[in-house]
């Protein structure tokens, strides 16, 4: 009787140890498979901006007067009075490779591949999408 259950036993952690395998791999290819989807996601587009910059309000009217978010979805970033907005803008323009030794300029709009800087460069980016 004993030696039944111990193959019991055995064949019990062994079925259990299956599932926990399984239920591993499902979950990284399903966290891969996200990640993946995120990098495509156009909402990772970012336009960050300042409350009183210039150029950014020109950017600002562009976007509303040509309704550019019925056709992009992308989050605004103010940069001015937020440190954290600000952080994350250096952190963009470090990856972007741009020089941020002397500050960043703005507007500066992350397509989800590369930095636009400046109102020309932003709104020619709208204008094309």
């Amino acid at each position: 009787m004993s030696s039944n259950l111990k193959i019991k036993k055995q064949k019990n952690i062994i079925i259990i140890s299956l599932i926990i395998i399984i239920g591993l791999f499902v979950s990284l290819a399903i966290i891969k498979h996200n990640h993946n989807y995120q990098k495509l996601n156009p909402s990772d587009m970012i336009l960050f901006y300042g409350d009183t910059c210039p150029h950014c309000q020109a950017v600002a009217k562009y976007i509303k007067d040509n309704h550019v978010k019925n056709n992009l979805k992308f989050k605004e970033l103010e940069v001015y009075h937020n440190q954290h907005n600000s952080a994350l803008l250096t952190q963009y323009a470090e990856r972007c490779g741009l020089d941020t030794s002397e500050g960043i300029g703005i507007p500066l709009f992350w397509t989800g591949q590369k930095c636009l800087v400046g109102e020309n460069e932003v709104i020619s980016f709208f204008r094309e999408h």
